[in-house]
């Protein structure tokens, strides 16, 4: 395991949400690992989708990305929903896949100050692909290394 990691989600988070005045919601999602935080753009709709990149470097496997989705209020933001991705959860890739709708939860579990998963859907959904990038100039594996050598 290299020491620098970069799960990557790619520019297309899509969030799909329902209620009483879901054409009235204006959202945003934050993406936590560890201290760092990042948010997207706040977007009108019940149908979000936000077009931008995220990259975390990370050499602590045993944590996950947070993923919460917001709507704006004027005097305060309210919580629509939450998610966990343990790192150990993500697979290694070298392009963007699907990705998957995950159910948006109101708590997050903790367990001795750790995040261990959500609770309590809130009917919100999100689709969502992460996926590990190994830094630049490293091989994934030794035998793709070796591979690499032994080509004509």
């Amino acid at each position: 395991m290299y020491a620098n990691i970069e799960p990557n989600v790619p520019p297309t988070l899509l969030c799909s949400l329902y209620g009483v005045c879901a054409g009235q919601f204006s959202t945003y999602a934050t993406l936590k690992l560890q201290t760092v935080k990042s948010t997207t753009v706040t977007v009108k709709g019940n149908t979000p989708q936000w077009e931008q990149d995220f990259m975390f470097e990370t050499n602590r496997m045993d944590t996950g990305l947070v993923v919460e989705v917001w709507n704006k209020g004027l005097l305060w933001d309210k919580l629509l929903g939450t998610q966990w991705l343990p790192l150990l959860n993500i697979q290694y890739s070298t392009e963007c896949g699907e990705g998957e709708w995950l159910s948006l939860d109101a708590e997050l579990l903790v367990d001795n100050g750790k995040i261990v998963g959500t609770r309590v859907p809130t009917g919100h959904s999100i689709l969502l692909e992460a996926h590990f990038e190994l830094p630049y100039g490293r091989p994934a594996s030794p035998l793709e290394s070796l591979c690499d050598v032994l080509k004509p």
